[in-house]
């Protein structure tokens, strides 16, 4: 017998060496083909990792500059909010030292109005007091007034002028020469009679009494002080806080 034995026989194993090789051929070809599909794969994988990992790098530095922009945007920020802040403290405390000087102001110009008004009233109510006094002047040089109350303002009566009634005042008095006053004179301060003058009531003063020459109190006279001129005529009672001289003046 030979190696593969008779020729059918032979013919036969070759037919099966044959296929099997022709398998093996072909099973070689797919995976030559495989591996090729494998090499393309892996080189587009080699290409994709590398891709990856620049877009990573790529990727990295830009998270590198936002969070660095980010620090920068928080830095700005927090330095804005300062100055915000410093702002607004600055502009609260201009506010505050306006309203402080419009306060002041205001007051200052309420307190003005005030005087101005209290100025008025009192130009008001001095000019009425005076335009009563000159109407009761004139009266009084006709001889028509039975009492003059000045208020606040010295009364002066002329040279023989004849007063029906009395003074009064919280200032002074002063009579002229020749006059006669026939009621009482009351001054909050002094009181001068000129010579030859005649009181026929009483005086009543919280300064000094003058009285000239020859001049007349009938009534009783009340004064801080008294001078008394010659030939003048007292009353029997006079009263003073201070003192009384006589004789010329």
């Amino acid at each position: 017998m030979g190696l593969f034995g008779g020729s059918s026989e032979k013919d036969e194993k070759l037919n099966v060496l044959t296929q099997n090789l022709e398998e093996i051929e072909k099973e070689n070809r797919a995976l030559k083909m495989q591996l090729k599909v494998y090499e393309e794969e892996y080189e587009n994988i080699e290409i994709i990792k590398e891709k990856f990992e620049k877009i990573t790098r790529e990727n990295q530095d830009f998270m590198n500059k936002l969070k660095e922009a980010e620090d920068k945007y928080r830095e700005v920020e927090e330095r804005t909010h300062d100055v915000i802040t410093e702002i607004s403290e600055e502009r609260d405390k201009y506010k505050s030292e306006l309203n402080n000087e419009r306060s002041k102001e205001i007051i200052e110009i309420r307190q003005k109005e005030e005087l101005i008004e209290d100025v008025q009233r009192e130009l008001e109510r001095v000019k009425s007091i005076n335009e009563e006094l000159n109407r009761q002047m004139e009266e009084t040089e006709r001889g028509k007034v039975i009492v003059l109350d000045a208020f606040e303002k010295d009364i002066e009566i002329s040279e023989g002028v004849i007063v029906k009634g009395g003074l009064k005042t919280k200032e002074n008095v002063k009579i002229e020469n020749d006059a006669l006053v026939k009621g009482d004179i009351i001054a909050g301060k002094n009181v001068t009679l000129g010579d030859r003058t005649t009181v026929q009531g009483a005086v009543k003063c919280d300064g000094s009494l003058v009285m000239g020459e020859e001049a007349e109190i009938r009534e009783e006279i009340f004064a801080g002080n008294a001078f008394i001129s010659n030939g003048s005529v007292i009353p029997v009672s006079i009263k003073t806080t201070g003192d009384i001289k006589g004789g010329e003046r």
